[in-house]
Parts: structure tokens; sequence; C-alpha cells
């Protein structure tokens, strides 16, 4: 810089930004009262060129990032940036990036249709996708790109075929179809796509067609199995061989009422059905021992009950013929009270009753005798 009087000039160090960080040295030159060697006036002559630092300032509006070309630095958030360096004349030069983002903006389009979908990229899609995607240039509100992921569900109908032969005619979904033809019934199935059935139909005329049956029809298309053939038999109902399966005559037996039991007395062997008038002789007394439950006339031959008829019995009667209930069961043992062992309880003897039993011994002896251990020194009858 200048002195306002011009005589004194103050030259900065390369890079001199005053105070700040590329502060250095200052020369001061002064130029009043210059004398050459000779002690005479020397007239400098300064010829100065000012350089002065330079600065820019750039507001940027961009999606996504911007790449700044004063530092080639690329910024994807929204910010002031200062970048400092030297301009062509060594002075200072300061640039400012004033920069707003804006973001590209996603969604997804979530569709569901069935067999096919025609989506704004302009494909038509058969199978579910999820991946595809569509940009809209400078589609969102601030100008940036709307980028669009479309997840697709596809459905398929359905289609069925139902082939039916009928007699006269068929109920088919509700509705009755009388002539053979083609129909078809539409739907929806669980997926909310069309579901085509086709009924392929045929009608026929259903009947007998065995032309050996009774009702064989000679127009019938198709057999419905109702064919009905003879079954012979007697067809008359009072006969005694008749056949409720019948359904052509043949040859019946009168019937003849009698008794055609074997074992009864008055059995009638010519008779073929029963009348309920077979006779059954017996004893119909039911407290006599030959009781007869099935007779139905009594000859008089019940054998009543007349005494024990059990040997093993205490009071076993031999000539009784029919027992009355009043065996006495023995209770086997010594009856005898003379017995050494007599059984009070005992009702029938059975040979088994001990007695007592006894012998005399006569002995003369000198002044003592020795019997069955006892000494004995006086005469007399003694018992052991």
């Amino acid at each position: 810089s200048l002195s306002s009087d011009g005589n004194t000039v103050a030259i900065g160090a390369y890079g001199n930004d005053e105070n700040g960080s590329s502060s250095g040295h200052v020369r001061i030159y002064n130029f009043s009262n210059l004398t050459n060697a000779n002690g005479c006036d020397s007239t400098a002559v300064l010829n100065l060129t000012i350089n002065t630092p330079t600065s820019s300032y750039l507001s940027v509006t961009e999606c996504d990032d911007y790449t700044w070309s004063v530092n080639n630095v690329t910024y994807s958030t929204s910010g002031l940036y200062i970048d400092s360096s030297l301009n062509a004349d060594g002075c200072s030069q300061l640039d400012s990036l004033d920069l707003t983002i804006y973001n590209t903006t996603t969604s997804i389009d979530v569709q569901s249709a069935c067999d096919s979908y025609a989506w704004i990229n302009g494909n038509t899609y058969t199978t579910s996708n999820n991946s595809a995607t569509y940009t809209i240039a400078g589609g969102n509100l601030n100008g940036c790109d709307s980028i669009i992921t479309l997840n697709l569900t596809i459905n398929q109908a359905d289609t069925s075929y139902t082939n039916i032969t009928a007699c006269d005619s068929v109920v088919w979904n509700g509705t009755t179809y009388t002539q053979s033809g083609s129909y078809t019934y539409l739907t929806t199935n669980s997926v909310g796509c069309d579901s085509t059935a086709t009924l392929n139909l045929t009608i026929e005329i259903c009947g007998c067609t065995d032309s050996n049956a009774l009702n064989y029809n000679t127009l019938a298309t198709q057999d419905d199995s109702s064919c009905v053939y003879c079954v012979y038999g007697c067809m008359d109902l009072a006969a005694f061989n008749y056949d409720s399966t019948a359904t052509c005559p043949d040859s019946c037996i009168a019937t003849l009422l009698a008794c055609i039991d074997t074992a009864a007395a008055n059995y009638n062997p010519a008779a073929n059905t029963d009348d309920g008038s077979c006779v059954y002789p017996g004893c119909m007394d039911p407290t006599a021992c030959n009781y007869d439950s099935i007779a139905n006339v009594d000859n008089f031959s019940c054998i009543l009950p007349d005494g024990c008829t059990d040997s093993s019995a205490a009071n076993y009667d031999p000539s009784a013929l029919c027992d009355d209930g009043s065996c006495i069961p023995c209770v086997d043992g010594c009856t005898d009270p003379l017995a050494c062992n007599y059984d009070s309880i005992a009702i029938c003897d059975d040979g088994t009753c001990i007695f007592p039993t006894s012998s005399t011994t006569t002995v003369t002896a000198c002044d003592s005798v020795v019997w069955n251990g006892t000494t004995y020194d006086s005469s007399g009858i003694y018992s052991y």
C-alpha cells in the first residue's frame, strides 16, 4: 500500500491477509529526502500496480447431490460451503456455495390382477413381479425424480369341464337341463378371478334295453338297470307253496291243515301246514318229578315226591321214587357213646369206634413185687 504523500510504501509478503492465517512479513519503504552517493538529490520513481482479493457466490438447488467445479467436491446435503484459494494475481480468492439438496422420492405401487396387468412403463406382466421400476423425471414436488416400484400379484382365472350322461334331465349349478349340449357357468374363484365351468351333457332315454326282460323298452337308449325278469313260482296267496318273489306263475300245491309235528300224538304225515292241533300227552303237574313242560294233555303219569332218594343221605329211603327234598347229609364219625372216640355230632357211623380193654394178672410173691414200675408189699387188687 502507498501513503497519501507518496513517500512511504508498505509491501506485504506473498499471500499476506492482514491478521489472518496467511499474515506474514511486511516491508516499509520511505522515499522522502533521498540522496545519491554524491550527496545530491536522488529521484526515485515507483511504478506500482495494486491487485485486490476476489470472491464469488453461487446459489444452487440440485437433486440428490452436486459436484462443485471450484473444488471438484460432491455434496449430498444442503449447506453453505466456502473454498479459499489464490486468484490469478496471487491475491486471495474466496468462493461461496449456497447449496440446497432435494432428494429423489420412491414409492411402491401395489397391484393385483387376473391373468395379466399393463403397467405405466408400457409392459404387460403375466406373472407376479416385485422388481419392475419406473422413473418419472422431475415428478416429485421439488422437481426431482420420482421412482415407482411395482409390487404385482397375478392371480389366475380357472376353467373346468364336466361330462355327464343322464336320463331325461340333470340339475347342474341350480339349473335343470333336459337337452343334450354344452353349457357354461361363470362365477368367481377364491382369488377373485373368473371361474368358468363347462358342462358337456348327453341326455338319454333310459329304460330296460334287454329284449328278454318283461319290461323291455324299445325306445330306450341307455339301460337304467330296471329290467325285470321272470321268476317262476306259485303266485296263489292261498297255496302252500306261495312265492312272494315270483313274477311268472308256476304250479301250486293246495294247503292241507293238520298237526305236522312227528313228536305229537296226532301227527298227520299227509298235512303240509300246521293248524296248531298237535297233542302232547304227559305229566302236567310241575311238582312231579316227571313234569313235561311241552305236554298239553295230562296222561296221569305224574310221580310225586315220596322220600329221600339219595343213598348217601342219613335218611335214605330205598323205596322212594321221587325225592321230596328231605335228605339229611351224613356226618361221618363214631356214634357209640360207649366208645372212647364217641362223636356227638356224627349222624352216620363210619366204623371207627374204639372201646376200652382190660386184663387180670395174678401174682404170688415173697415180701414184695414191682408191677408197672410200682413196688407193692401187701396183698390186694391193684389197677393200672
